[in-house]
């Protein structure tokens, strides 16, 4: 399933990219340079420290910032993967969906880093580069601010979609919501028991995008629904995980979407344009793919 997706989202963006290369002006974000009005932050910022003189060798100060930014990025990944879940024994699904618990200890090494410690993680590595940039003080903090500064606008779409959730569990309207989706899912067949917990677990999914969190919402009540409907614990975690991660791809709450377009400065309204079409297909092609894998157990 991954495999299929995946290359159907690598043909669109292909497909898409050769388009606009044949013919600039089918572009959806267009070729316009930004009026002076409009530049962000770090556009100001980018002019101030960029060469009008472009190379392609790489100085020794760059490849030092490259090895900078690899390393701080590689800590990160490492930082945050719990290597005792993944070869040490897990009490079990639902219990590692909830407390990320494991029947073996941490491994030595494991670091259990979360957003706080990434936070500073990138911050010291963002003083390296500039130290290794021989920038001054004032000018490191200048640029530090100038690129969170554009995060903001993102951060507090975030930070008012966490509200939304703490209002709806606070007031049950979540429970409302679990309780809604276990009639629609009880008594179905295998196939239609797998599409409609998909598709139940779209509002779920945009209203925690965590996947933890939501996981530890649903999975105990569609396992046993699961049992009862004949489909396996795989296809059933198959299908919710379906539902969560396409519904991250254009969710307004989902932190991949919003920060990766204020990193490219494509508007939200233009992104959608550009992918809904490929949405509607992957939806599809998941509905038969998980419609036919239920039907065969």
């Amino acid at each position: 399933m991954w495999v299929v997706l995946t290359a159907m989202a690598t043909a669109w963006v292909v497909r898409y990219a050769a388009k606009v290369r044949k013919d600039p002006d089918a572009s959806l974000v267009g070729w316009d340079d930004p009026d002076e009005q409009d530049e962000t932050t770090t556009d100001k910022m980018a002019e101030d420290v960029e060469d009008p003189q472009l190379s392609h060798t790489l100085t020794g100060t760059q490849k030092w910032v490259l090895v900078i930014t690899v390393f701080a990025f590689g800590l990160m990944i490492f930082s945050v993967i719990p290597w005792s879940s993944i070869f040490g024994s897990t009490t079990g699904a639902a219990d590692y969906y909830v407390t990320h618990e494991t029947a073996t200890p941490p491994y030595w090494f494991e670091l259990n880093w979360w957003f706080p410690q990434l936070a500073m993680l990138f911050i010291i590595a963002s003083w390296l580069v500039g130290f290794v940039a021989r920038m001054p003080e004032k000018e490191i903090v200048r640029l530090i601010g100038a690129g969170a500064a554009d995060m903001i606008g993102p951060a507090m779409v975030v930070l008012l979609a966490g509200g939304v959730s703490v209002i709806m569990n606070n007031t049950q309207t979540l429970d409302t919501i679990l309780s809604s989706m276990e009639q629609l899912v009880s008594g179905a067949s295998a196939g239609v028991f797998a599409i409609v917990t998909v598709i139940i677990n779209i509002p779920l999914a945009f209203l925690i995008p965590s996947s933890s969190g939501h996981g530890a919402l649903a999975m105990p009540l569609l396992a046993p629904l699961a049992d009862f409907a004949g489909v396996s614990r795989a296809t059933t975690i198959t299908a919710w995980i379906t539902g969560h991660g396409w519904t991250l791809l254009w969710s307004p709450t989902s932190v991949v979407v919003v920060g990766g377009l204020a990193i490219a400065k494509v508007g939200y309204d233009k992104y959608l344009r550009f992918v809904w079409p490929l949405l509607v297909a992957l939806l599809v092609v998941s509905f038969a793919i998980l419609g036919i894998a239920a039907g065969l157990e």
